[in-house]
């Protein structure tokens, strides 16, 4: 026959002496308020990451856009998205009288080559959409985007938010109709 109180006396201790499993944090942090704005760890660099610009829930780290991560432990986390900072420039409507299309200027610089890679002209239907084939039509080989399933999204949503920092991006209105003279 066994004691009921001593095997409820080792539950018991169990219980006290369990601990709850530390949450892994990733490599790359920063401290993080729940606003996603970085707190500094006391180094005085922000959080140890040389963040140039930060919009949103994304920012310009090591002159690419990043995704800002916030894990349910308030730590910022980098997502590296491409190799390059882009900025739309305008966005302009074409009616033709047939039909009418919206194209976006955007102007890209590759992490470490200071200089432009030039405006192109990129429809917005292509911009907007779930691929990012637009920067390889425009660019070639020259940009990367990370792979990944969302990576798009926020590409798409970094390069728009970072596109307005300074306001609305400039709308113009372009016709252009033919007419022939029989």
């Amino acid at each position: 026959m066994t004691d009921n109180n001593s095997d409820n006396g080792k539950v018991v201790n169990m219980i006290e002496a369990a601990q709850k499993p530390r949450n892994k944090t990733p490599k790359n942090k920063d401290n993080s308020s729940g606003d996603g704005e970085i707190k500094d760890n006391g180094s005085g660099d922000g959080g140890g990451l040389n963040w140039s610009k930060r919009f949103g829930k994304y920012g310009i780290l090591n002159e690419c856009l990043n995704q800002i991560y916030i894990s349910k432990n308030e730590v910022a986390t980098p997502v590296k998205l491409c190799n390059f900072v882009a900025e739309i420039r305008e966005e302009i409507e074409q009616d033709s009288g047939l039909e009418n299309k919206t194209i976006l200027r955007i102007e890209a610089t590759r992490a470490g080559d200071p200089k432009s890679l030039g405006i192109v002209d990129v429809p917005a239907s292509k911009f907007f959409s779930k691929s990012s084939s637009w920067v390889y039509e425009a660019y070639g080989t020259l940009l990367l985007v990370e792979p990944g399933n969302t990576i798009s999204d926020h590409l798409r949503m970094a390069i728009h938010q970072y596109s307005m920092l300074n306001g609305d991006i400039p709308r113009s209105q372009i016709f252009s109709y033919s007419f022939s003279d029989k």
